[in-house]
């Protein structure tokens, strides 16, 4: 902080923050025919709040000498919903943080001239020893089917979600769905003809944004212009929160006396990041009008990052034309991840500041930061045998029997822009 004559200053600053976090994947794999959103916007605003003071600690040479102390603190949010919305033959898979490790799900279509045919097989011992085997399949040769069945083991430690809808006249399709959650994992599978397949995807996250650097500055004139040097160390700190609730609405062929329940996932997120390292910057001001001085910030900083993260998730089936009562299983495995690496900040500042007396400021300013490195989460299917692709028909085979762990941490960069009211007082 220049000290413009005076031996010490103090300085509150606040604003609105307007941010572009790295987005967040919803962990649904959709293929085929539709409109799918893989991800969420990390686009979020806040508040943020910031106070500086510094003092002048004598000359070296031509330059005077200044030690200064900034701190800042954002509150941050944002709000997402995306719909994947089928709209004929697909596949879709959503793989929990871990999925079932015995357990198998087997989807089948097929329609031909006459007959739509679909089958789902489910077989699945939970790690209480509990057992669902299920095998729902239909073969219709006219009209609309639609049949579903949900079985829970013992103890309520998992449960199967076995659907077909099958249709010939009007419409000549089969879909088969299957679903199985249980303490190790859950997974919710999909193929066949998916037109009216809807899959809810809310995330609500929320943002803390702090940090604090301890600089030596030197500041000189050259004619009419202030300019200014400083560096010193720097920490920052990212905390991120999210909650996540995927529901799939399974489609049913009119006409149909059946409603399917709704399966859904939800997901609650920490993710928390300090930055050790270091700042360089400068400023140059001058007068552009009586009483204003506008001024242009430089900043560029490094820093060695550490990552920890951790998540929780459960699995839901509920409702139905016959209602099936909210049956919930947690997944017992959770998520807890860590990283390092390396990071670069850089930060462009003009302002305009007039004087509100001798010894008192105000400063009307904006920020631009960027940031190199911040986590989230990254989301893939487990692994599955899919004989859909490139058939174009919704004819195929879809089968899951291997277990996975389907998430980790991966980094993009983050952007911010804060328009700032600040008050700077000498003393």
């Amino acid at each position: 902080m220049a000290q413009d004559g005076q031996s010490r200053a103090l300085g509150v600053t606040f604003g609105p923050s307007f941010f572009a976090a790295p987005d967040l994947a919803t962990g649904v794999q959709s293929t085929g025919t539709g409109t799918f959103s893989p991800k969420t916007s990390g686009f979020g605003a806040g508040l943020n709040y910031g106070v500086s003071g510094g003092m002048s600690v004598g000359r070296a040479g031509n330059f005077d000498v200044g030690v200064g102390l900034s701190g800042f603190l954002t509150f941050g949010s944002s709000n997402n919903r995306v719909v994947d919305s089928f709209s004929g033959p697909g596949t879709v898979n959503i793989s929990g943080y871990t999925t079932p490790a015995n357990a198998s799900i087997n989807l089948s279509t097929n329609v031909i001239p006459g007959t739509s045919t679909a089958t789902s097989d489910i077989d699945h011992t939970n790690p209480q020893g509990g057992r669902e085997d299920v095998t729902v399949t239909d073969t219709n040769i006219g009209g609309a089917d639609n049949i579903g069945t949900v079985t829970t083991a013992g103890g309520a430690n998992s449960f199967a979600l076995n659907a077909v809808a099958t249709g010939q006249g009007t419409v000549n399709s089969a879909a088969a769905y299957g679903a199985v959650a249980a303490t190790d994992g859950g997974i919710f599978l999909g193929a066949g003809d998916l037109t009216g397949l809807s899959i809810t995807t809310d995330v609500s996250r929320g943002f803390v944004f702090t940090g604090l650097d301890a600089t030596v500055a030197f500041s000189t004139s050259v004619n009419a212009m202030a300019v200014q040097a400083y560096a010193g160390p720097s920490y920052k700190f990212i905390g991120q929160s999210s909650n996540t609730r995927i529901s799939v609405d399974i489609p049913e062929i009119a006409p149909s006396a059946t409603v399917f329940p709704t399966y859904s996932m939800e997901r609650t997120e920490a993710l928390f990041a300090s930055y050790f390292g270091g700042v360089v910057g400068g400023s140059m001001s001058a007068p552009i009008a009586d009483n204003l001085i506008f001024s242009l910030g430089l900043e560029g900083g490094a820093y060695y990052v550490r990552e920890t993260m951790r998540g929780n998730e459960s699995y839901s089936v509920a409702g139905g034309v016959t209602p099936v009562p909210l049956t919930t299983v947690n997944n017992a495995n959770g998520v807890d991840f860590s990283a390092d690496g390396l990071a670069w900040s850089a930060r462009i500042s003009p302002s305009v500041t007039m004087a509100l007396s001798p010894r008192t400021q105000l400063t009307l300013g904006a920020s631009v930061d960027y940031l190199s490195r911040v986590a989230t989460m990254s989301r893939r299917a487990a692994a599955t045998t899919s004989t859909y692709a490139g058939t174009g028909n919704g004819n195929g085979t879809l089968a899951y029997n291997n277990a996975a762990q389907t998430n980790g941490l991966t980094f993009a960069p983050m952007w911010s822009i804060t328009p700032t009211v600040s008050f700077t007082g000498q003393f």
